[in-house]
């Protein structure tokens, strides 16, 4: 390996991960180090920030960041301060987060439990194993650590998953349900917590059924909420705000209007992206009506050694397709700045209304059908295993929550994983309990596609200027003959049928 490719490869390995447990494996003896109660330890790569507060017999550590939009200038510590002191806390911590943004993890260690939870979308990946009964949790940011610390053999079922059809054909594929490579180790996933002393994980939202918002009160709360967690995020260093011709990241940019000369606009040209590509001419288009600077990073034409070593050894079965992308925003910023991006809006927005459309029984095979992960045993399993843990409330779109909890916690987190190791971090404002739950509560007319009434009214109220150039020209259908009507409602009734 050359000088260079060293040099690629000490800065890329685990960048900003983690890893909590009894002890610490010995080849992690050079990252930072805090106890955790009487018998664990975390440790994390000297990049990713940590801060720990006690109020005697309990204390709270944060790994990541938070945000708090009603008071955008509140620092981790100042935020941390504020839940533990909130009264009952320790015995109920998770409304009190709802509110909140950021990417993070939670541990809370009390007399009774230690306990872990994530960020809403759980964009803060975290896994956890049982080493031997009485061991303890070991917990880290990605299965290869447990895997390679605790001596773990690959599980012949995740195997044969992931060398199915289904698994192969999807460059962008995804871990079904909370499982991993390993039978050992979970994935810890968003609505869900884990005891650090027991491995015992427990779903504690939703609680109660959805009441119905009018989209009048929702957009008021996006309006205000929105535009904070950005006042909120450019406090905390350098922001690049990426930005293509899709809604998600319009929205985000509409929040931008009163800050736009405190920010980097960024459009990531993807590998095999033409240059006439609208995910490129309609950024150039608005920067140059709305009048910010903005910047196209393409994919590097090749992956350097170290850089693809530093991902092997670090992230295991990291996604081989985003590998020039990451090159490339290596290259341009060399990780010193925040990517902001408009993952979660698309919890709202009936993103699996085709496979999965309401009024009928969500079914594994169902489910299977939306991911595009093929038939494999492997994914039924823990597919109807995730089903199962909502047999309580029913008020909630089965298909909104899969995307929450399914392709937001596991591809989405596997994303910003992967792209966390060539940014300095990435933060998605839409991540917050308070705003998710608003979207969701909102009557599916409202946000329903293609329209996306709800959305585009949003950006209306925050900067009607950005809605000057069209959101997704390129993926506008033209209107369907009667034949080619006909067609899709023999197949939609072919499909009620199957299922």
């Amino acid at each position: 390996m050359t000088a260079v490719s060293f040099g690629d490869y000490k800065r890329l390995l685990r960048f900003g991960q983690m890893y909590v447990g009894p002890r610490i494996p010995s080849d992690l003896s050079g990252w930072k180090t805090v106890p955790i109660g009487a018998s664990l330890r975390l440790a994390t790569h000297p990049h990713l920030n940590v801060v720990q507060i006690g109020r005697h017999p309990c204390s709270l550590t944060l790994v990541g960041y938070l945000i708090d939009p009603k008071h955008p200038d509140r620092d981790d510590r100042q935020i941390l301060t504020g839940l533990l002191d909130a009264p009952g806390f320790s015995e109920e911590p998770f409304g009190p987060t709802d509110h909140l943004g950021g990417r993070w993890l939670l541990i809370l260690d009390s007399p009774s439990d230690t306990i872990a939870f994530s960020d809403p979308g759980g964009l803060r990946q975290f896994y956890y194993a049982l080493e031997t009964p009485g061991d303890g949790v070991h917990g880290a940011s990605e299965p290869g650590i447990l895997g390679q610390a605790l001596g773990l053999e690959l599980d012949g079922g995740s195997e044969s998953f992931r060398a199915s059809p289904g698994f192969e054909r999807n460059h962008e594929y995804w871990w079904p349900g909370d499982s991993s490579p390993f039978a050992e180790v979970r994935r810890l996933l968003p609505s869900f917590s884990v005891s650090l002393r027991t491995g015992r994980s427990e779903r504690y939202w939703p609680t109660a059924h959805l009441a119905e918002r009018d989209p009048e009160s929702t957009l008021r709360l996006l309006a205000d909420r929105l535009p904070s967690m950005m006042r909120a995020i450019v406090r905390r260093g350098d922001i690049a705000v990426t930005i293509t011709a899709g809604l998600d990241s319009r929205m985000v940019l509409a929040t931008c209007r009163d800050i736009l000369d405190e920010l980097h606009f960024v459009t990531i040209q993807q590998a095999g992206m033409p240059s006439d590509h609208a995910d490129l001419d309609v950024p150039r288009r608005l920067a140059g009506r709305l009048g910010f600077e903005h910047r196209i990073v393409p994919a590097a034409d090749r992956v350097r050694d170290g850089v693809r070593a530093g991902f092997r050894d670090g992230v295991l079965f990291f996604h081989e397709k985003w590998l020039r992308d990451a090159q490339g925003i290596l290259d341009a910023y060399g990780q010193r700045l925040i990517s902001v991006v408009g993952s979660m809006g698309e919890v709202g927005r009936l993103f699996y209304g085709d496979a999965l459309p309401g009024g009928r029984p969500v079914t594994t095979e169902g489910l299977m059908r939306a991911a595009k992960l093929g038939d494999h045993p492997f994914a039924r399993n823990h597919f109807q295993r995730w089903l199962d843990t909502l047999d309580g409330p029913g008020s909630y779109n089965l298909a909104d929550l899969f995307y929450l909890e399914q392709r937001a916690g596991r591809w989405m987190a596997s994303s910003q994983l992967e792209f966390g190791h060539v940014w300095r971090d990435v933060f998605a404002p839409f991540n917050s309990r308070e705003i998710l739950t608003s979207l969701l509560a909102v009557p599916e007319a409202s946000r329903r596609p293609p329209r996306n009434r709800l959305f585009t009214d949003l950006i209306s109220r925050l900067w009607p200027e950005a809605l000057s150039e069209p959101i997704n020209p390129h993926m506008v259908k033209t209107p369907a003959g009667p034949l080619r009507r006909l067609t899709r409602r023999l197949k939609r009734r072919f499909r009620r049928y199957r299922g």
